[in-house]
């Protein structure tokens, strides 16, 4: 199997702005015929995870850092990024340390798998500039594309704030394969 990817890493320094606060808990995709959605909760362990729902049916389940806030989980959940196709969804949380990331895509049509992609903003961060100190990170998603071969990119942007205040952005395009595996560059 051949491996590749593409990447697209796009820099840029900005004056610092206003974060934007959003609260909602849950997240539904766009497609009603699917109706999957969003659940936090304590998984096995009694450890944190987001699971991916089709009605009351979980469908699959990633791991998230259990000192996260409420705060963090609702606004997350309330800027998930769904596909068009409403089957795939990424969500980021802003987590003090940094931020987590997972992506929930279909494998075959019974089957999904949650990955988590957190490590996209360390990259990203080794891309903009790892010689600086960074006070704040946060990573989201942007967007999915549809590829041929039932590949799918998701667009991640990480944004940092040095200690003068100013602001730098990496755009990652992240690729993956149809059995939901990123390729990492």
């Amino acid at each position: 199997m051949q491996r590749w990817a593409v990447v697209c890493l796009c820099l840029t320094a900005m004056v610092p702005s206003a974060a934007v606060a959003l609260a909602d808990s849950t997240t539904q995709s766009a497609t009603a015929s699917e109706r999957l959605s969003l659940r936090t909760g304590v998984g096995g362990g009694g450890r944190r995870q987001l699971t991916l729902m089709r009605g009351a049916a979980p469908l699959a389940s990633v791991p998230l850092p259990n000192d996260l806030d409420r705060a963090s989980i609702d606004e997350g959940l309330a800027s998930a990024v769904w596909n068009d196709a409403g089957t795939a969804v990424a969500v980021a949380f802003v987590h003090p340390r940094a931020t987590c990331v997972v992506a929930f895509l279909p494998r075959d049509t019974r089957e999904y798998v949650g990955t988590d992609i957190s490590d996209v903003e360390a990259r990203n961060v080794g891309a903009i500039g790892p010689f600086r100190t960074y006070v704040r990170r946060a990573t989201v998603p942007l967007s999915w594309e549809e590829w041929s071969e039932g590949r799918r990119v998701l667009r991640v942007r990480t944004t940092v704030w040095d200690q003068a205040g100013q602001r730098y952005r990496g755009t990652e395009a992240l690729v993956f394969s149809p059995d939901g595996v990123p390729f990492w560059r």
